[in-house]
């Protein structure tokens, strides 16, 4: 209820992104007990929340996550009700526009226990834990960002490699984003050495641009193709 208030008072006016990573469902099971919240109501939200989506950015490509395992082994009351808020949930989604998507056999063993090291209580992701599903997502984004159409005289030539390439232009993209809002004073555009003003730069950005709203569009490898 609070994600469909949030969309439905202006949170994706004005946004039309490629994708959107939704994970919603957890807090209605943890806060709320059966007799408040039967799984099939929580189902319905959820439908609500995609329709939502789609009706505001018709053309997004949803991939609609499972609800993470709660409590640390498979006897936690709160799994079975999730199961069945899981299983329903890849009815609502058609393998085109809204994608199901599920990482929970990758952050439990094969007896279903959470890994310690996945979660620090057993309900929320600690840093390898996003790593994992950041591994997954980016799988899933890079047909959409990077298409098998796409020329390849595009293609990164950087030695990182793909991977690490449209991670950068995620990235870059979001900080460009938040920043060209507040209209930044000074953008670096090109290859490895505009990118190093991260790096080995770092030090005279601070001293002789410490007061501007500063872009870093630099990416290692890159030649002109690739920038245009």
């Amino acid at each position: 209820e609070h994600v469909i208030w949030r969309m439905e008072n202006g949170e994706l006016d004005g946004h039309k992104p490629k994708a959107i990573c939704l994970m919603i469902g957890t807090n209605n099971t943890w806060h709320y007990d059966e007799s408040q919240e039967a799984p099939c109501d929580t189902v319905l939200g959820i439908r609500s929340c995609i329709d939502t989506i789609r009706r505001k950015s018709p053309k997004t490509k949803i991939f609609l996550f499972a609800i993470l395992p709660i409590g640390r082994t498979g006897s936690d009351p709160k799994r079975a009700r999730n199961a069945v808020v899981n299983d329903a949930m890849r009815e609502l989604c058609d393998g085109e526009n809204v994608i199901f998507c599920e990482i929970n056999n990758q952050v439990m063993d094969c007896n279903g226990n959470y890994n310690e090291d996945v979660s620090y209580d057993a309900a929320h992701l600690s840093t390898p834990g996003y790593q994992i599903w950041a591994k997954n997502l980016l799988k899933l984004i890079k047909p959409i960002f990077y298409p098998d159409d796409t020329p390849e005289y595009s293609r990164p030539l950087s030695q990182a490699g793909e991977d690490w390439w449209l991670e950068r232009l995620y990235e870059t993209r979001c900080a460009t984003v938040s920043v060209v809002s507040s209209r930044p004073s000074l953008v670096f555009f090109g290859d490895d050495l505009a990118q190093g003003w991260e790096d080995q730069g770092q030090e005279a950005v601070q001293e002789y641009f410490s007061r501007r709203k500063i872009v870093n569009l630099g990416f290692e490898g890159d030649a002109i193709a690739q920038m245009l």
